[in-house]
């Protein structure tokens, strides 16, 4: 969070972060919502989301969008520390090559992608704000190549983890621990 720029981490403390998962109906972008709940019921569907602290909309043709709004910056439970906890870069349509996000904008509408994020009081990300988060995360990458047998532990709440593609077969095992 040290390498942000101060407007930017500003912003995302004040407005927040909303994350939208939209389910289309008819149209495969990923998982859809019955294999996503593993139910075909909307009530219960709702009642997971709502229970999640996210809300829902259902559309005339069968399809869901989910939005969760939360917090953008996070504190880390051993030292009170506030650290940048979010995946607003991820998110965000700019994450995608610039003519498969063109294609698939096409498909569904601006801010109807299977995943898109906004500011938790619903307007939109500032593409120069997410390249300047994309910078820093780039600034502070750390690489190294796995070898049979390696175990690694990180901290969840300071390190984002898993960003890189990889070429090849592997197993990842991953367990999660409070303490």
């Amino acid at each position: 969070m040290r390498s942000l720029p101060p407007h930017v981490v500003e912003k995302f403390r004040e407005r927040k972060i909303n994350y939208i998962r939209n389910f289309h109906s008819g149209i495969r972008f990923g998982k859809s919502w019955q294999a996503t709940y593993s139910t075909d019921d909307r009530a219960v569907v709702e009642g997971v989301i709502s229970r999640q602290g996210s809300t829902c909309r259902w559309s005339s043709d069968g399809g869901l969008r989910v939005s969760t709004q939360c917090s953008a910056l996070a504190r880390h439970p051993q030292t009170g520390e506030e650290v940048w906890f979010n995946q607003a870069e991820q998110y965000h349509p700019s994450a995608l090559e610039p003519a498969a996000r063109k294609l698939m904008e096409e498909m569904v509408g601006p801010g109807q992608l299977p995943h898109h994020c906004e500011y938790g009081d619903g307007e939109p990300l500032e593409e120069d704000v997410l390249k300047a988060i994309r910078i820093a995360l780039n600034e502070n990458k750390l690489l190294f190549n796995w070898h049979p047998g390696d175990l690694l532990m990180i901290d969840n709440v300071l390190m984002m983890h898993g960003r890189e593609a990889f070429k090849g077969v592997r197993k990842t095992l991953a367990y999660l621990s409070s303490t």
